[in-house]
């Protein structure tokens, strides 16, 4: 049985060790990529400009952001449409996050400062964190 493992452990690394020699690419982190084209990087440079921007806004104005101050503060009732919206804060965090690694942004980088904070705050004691589940069974 020991040398059936030690031979399929060796078949099985050997594709592995095969393409480490032969794929001449290796990766970079994508903060020392630098964009000079005309292609990505007017839409990445309107991700950051417009998107973004957009996207905190909508999270702003529809309510999703509230769900999380109301989740931290212990009171209220959850007021979006979807179980699933807190989804959204976390997506848009995570594409600011990768603008602000590449351009960074003082005042992008405090309002998701902020946003974190009160994520933070509305987590449950354990840890769980579901704002639609938090606000209806505790607030409503």
């Amino acid at each position: 049985m020991r040398n059936y493992l030690l031979s399929a452990t060796v078949f099985l690394s050997l594709p592995v060790i095969a393409q480490q020699k032969d794929y001449a690419i290796k990766e970079v982190n994508f903060t020392q990529v630098k964009l000079s084209d005309n292609f990505w990087l007017p839409r990445i440079e309107t991700n950051r400009t417009v998107t973004i921007p957009a996207s905190f806004q909508r999270c702003e104005t529809t309510g999703r952001v509230k769900n999380f101050v109301m989740a931290a503060q212990h009171q209220g009732k959850f007021c979006t449409t979807y179980p699933f919206d807190d989804t959204d804060i976390y997506k848009t965090i995570e594409g600011a996050s990768f603008s602000l690694a590449v351009h960074p942004d003082k005042k992008l980088e405090a309002y998701v400062d902020s946003l974190i904070t009160i994520i933070k705050a509305a987590q449950e004691p354990d840890g769980y964190l579901y704002t639609a589940r938090t606000n209806r069974i505790h607030y409503t």
